[in-house]
């Protein structure tokens, strides 16, 4: 009979169990940030709120701090996505579309993705699939790696978002310096931008194309933003082992639960101003 202490694993220490319990504490103590930092109630989501996100967004999934955790705790962890695989298919198809972004995330109450740009003229339907979204749950790889914004004819992934926004645009380091591939982030993520009208913009740059979505926004938000935001969304709600770690209970006002009941949704209201 083979001896049992030979072939099972060894017991962690107690210093190795407190630092595992450390980790695991900041992970549900950044979380609980993140949802302070991005769900604003009645206010726009500022620039530094989302400059503070990337640094916990680049912690645990960039430096692969949650997959370490979840190595120790022996757990498996998964994020809920949009299934945008459609999209991009239908993007590589087409030679027309300059720039696309995935998006997902409410701005004035109201959902905003798979925004993109065409060097053709508006036709009577979309370029890409404007159906309803579809939800899966992934693994962590599949999450940081998605494809999410498409410019100058390459796409950008969650990673390389999270990445040059903390490392570059001010989450962790704010840094001129740039290779090709950094000028051309730098490019995708300031060529449309998001947030007020323009004549109310006190902070930030137009980009060529400008959405106003917010009608108290006094910022400019880039692409990069957006996407950083719809991450930090994700990055809620993982479950370990298909075990949520934060609960939330969504509150509804009349007015939305009365457009549920009747079935009614809530159109996207924008402005869309291009600079000449």
């Amino acid at each position: 009979m083979p001896d049992a202490d030979a072939t099972s694993s060894p017991q962690p220490t107690d210093a190795e169990q407190r630092e595992v319990a450390i980790a695991y504490e900041q992970l549900q103590g950044d979380l609980e940030t993140l949802h302070r930092l991005v769900f604003t109630h009645n206010t726009p989501v500022r620039d530094s709120d989302i400059r503070a996100s990337v640094n916990i967004l680049r912690r645990w999934l960039c430096d692969r701090q949650l997959s370490s955790l979840c190595n120790k705790l022996g757990v498996k962890p998964s994020f809920h996505v949009e299934d945008n695989a459609a999209q991009v298919a239908a993007v590589d198809a087409d030679d027309s579309i300059t720039y696309f972004l995935t998006g997902g995330v409410k701005f004035d109450g109201r959902p905003i993705w798979r925004i993109y740009d065409s060097t053709n003229s508006p036709g009577p339907a979309p370029l890409v699939p404007m159906t309803p979204p579809q939800y899966e749950w992934v693994k962590f790889s599949r999450f940081v790696d998605q494809k999410r914004i498409y410019f100058e004819g390459d796409w950008i992934t969650y990673e390389e978002i999270i990445t040059f926004t903390a490392n570059k645009l001010g989450g962790v380091h704010l840094d001129f310096r740039r290779n090709d591939r950094q000028r051309m982030l730098e490019r995708a993520s300031s060529y449309m931008t998001y947030g007020g009208h323009p004549d109310r913009i006190v902070t930030g740059t137009l980009g060529e194309v400008h959405l106003a979505l917010e009608p108290n926004g006094t910022e400019v938000l880039s692409g990069f933003h957006f996407e950083v935001i719809a991450a930090a969304t994700t990055l809620m709600q993982v479950r370990l082992d298909d075990q949520p770690l934060l609960q939330f209970t969504v509150k509804k006002s009349p007015a939305s639960w009365l457009r549920e009941k009747l079935g009614i949704r809530r159109r996207p209201k924008h402005q869309l101003f291009t600079r000449e």
